[in-house]
């Protein structure tokens, strides 16, 4: 307990011994005016470390957001392009099944020609 007593003390009496040069000093930088500088210059670089992290990961988030959407926009062209092409054979089935049909209303109006004849 005395231990810790007399660290306080030594502390204190450092403290004040620096705190009565930095009174007595003209200069500004001496004393406490050189740690403030010190803090302050430490506080703006990781001021700015921070801000260029930030600014790295939000690139990095919107390149990510980029590739995926480019990818979505892939797949919908792909799908479209089948879809134009499904429909294209659709209509070319559609045009040959209406020839068909149209063939077979021919012969069944034949047909029932011949009927009406043979009667």
């Amino acid at each position: 307990m005395q231990a810790g007593i007399a660290a306080l003390n030594t502390w204190s009496a450092n403290f004040l011994v620096v705190a009565q040069q930095a009174d007595n000093d003209d200069s500004v930088w001496s004393g406490w005016g050189g740690i403030v500088f010190v803090i302050c210059i430490v506080a703006i670089v990781a001021t700015v470390i921070l801000v260029l992290i930030w600014q790295v990961s939000k690139t990095a988030q919107s390149r990510r957001a980029a590739a995926v959407t480019a990818a979505q926009d892939e797949a919908y062209r792909k799908l479209a392009e089948q879809s134009a092409l499904a429909q294209e054979r659709v209509a070319a089935d559609l045009a040959m099944l209406n020839t068909t049909v149209t063939e077979l209303r021919e012969r069944v109006a034949s047909i029932e020609k011949m009927m009406r004849e043979v009667e």
